[in-house]
């Protein structure tokens, strides 16, 4: 399960349908689930196994696609641990959503 977090700057831009502009910040938080107590059909978020971090910055990440810098930390053994290759590890995935500036998430409008 993961919680998709963005600042005005990036939260802007995706609900209007528009690409990240510079400054654009997004926090993914990926939780474990566990079944609800009360409704066992239903499933909850449990802990927090990781947390990633994506800054739209021209001049830090320039040498990055789409001028993305990205870090990721990852439980282990009960602390948070930096992943030591992030940088190449989510360059190469998110190449695969380069047609929607190297994001995944997608903006889901409440009716």
């Amino acid at each position: 399960l993961r919680y998709i977090l963005a600042n005005g700057i990036a939260f802007k831009a995706i609900s209007e349908g528009n690409s990240y502009p510079e400054g654009s910040i997004l926090v993914n938080i990926a939780w474990s689930v566990k079944k609800m107590t009360r409704f066992t059909e239903a499933i909850e978020a449990d802990e927090i196994q990781q947390i990633d971090y994506t800054i739209k910055d021209s001049e830090n990440f320039s040498q990055n696609p789409g001028n993305w810098g990205y870090a990721s930390f990852q439980k282990r053994n009960g602390s948070y641990e930096s992943l030591k290759e992030s940088t190449q590890k989510c360059i190469a995935c998110h190449n695969l959503a380069k047609d929607s500036d190297y994001k995944f998430t997608s903006y889901q409008k409440l009716q």
